[in-house]
């Protein structure tokens, strides 16, 4: 039953922040189209929240163990619950801040010259690698201190090696689920 109440309670946050989402992007469309739109995104985001909780469940279960820190499955869950909002909050935010970095600064250093659509996509590519890199650093560092809060919270003894090879593991995972989607992405496009 106490599961039953975390992800009912994670399913309405990725609701009303897909909400949010779908309303500053669409917002010239009506309420009710923005609302569709947001349960379209909520059904497509639900899998992929699926596996990724199972993906870090199972990897946290497996660290958890090798450092024998007694954690009962109902707190490696609240964890995991936890980090899924951070992966998604962080990148949200990564994506905004990254984007509008690299418009500025591609404004303001070829405000002059005229370049070919080409040169504009090689220039976009060049400076979203090194926000791919920088973003998945700012996951590292999000990740050890709310892992830190949260086993505190949970009341967990833990070491600092459990709080690092968690901030990794959340990396690892948001690399490969998130940023990894963007660079076939590219290949793509480019072919």
């Amino acid at each position: 039953m106490k599961y039953l109440f975390e992800i009912i309670m994670l399913l309405v946050i990725m609701f009303i922040s897909n909400n949010i989402i779908s309303m500053r992007i669409n917002g010239d469309k009506k309420f009710n189209e923005s609302l569709k739109l947001a349960a379209m995104s909520t059904l497509i985001t639900l899998p992929l929240l699926m596996l990724i909780g199972g993906v870090l469940f199972l990897a946290f279960k497996i660290v958890l163990i090798k450092l024998m820190v007694g954690i009962t499955t109902f707190q490696i869950f609240t964890i995991v619950l936890f980090t899924i909002v951070i992966i998604f909050f962080c990148d949200f935010i990564c994506r905004k801040i990254g984007l509008d970095l690299i418009a500025i600064y591609l404004s303001k250093k070829y405000k002059n010259k005229n370049l070919t659509n080409s040169e504009m996509i090689v220039l976009v590519d060049n400076k979203q690698r090194t926000v791919n890199i920088t973003s998945v650093i700012i996951m590292f560092l999000i990740n050890l201190l709310t892992n830190f809060i949260i086993l505190k919270f949970l009341q967990i003894q833990f070491s600092d090696i459990l709080v690092i090879c968690m901030a990794i593991i959340v990396s690892i995972t948001y690399k490969v689920f998130f940023k990894s989607n963007m660079a076939l992405q590219r290949e793509r496009t480019k072919n």
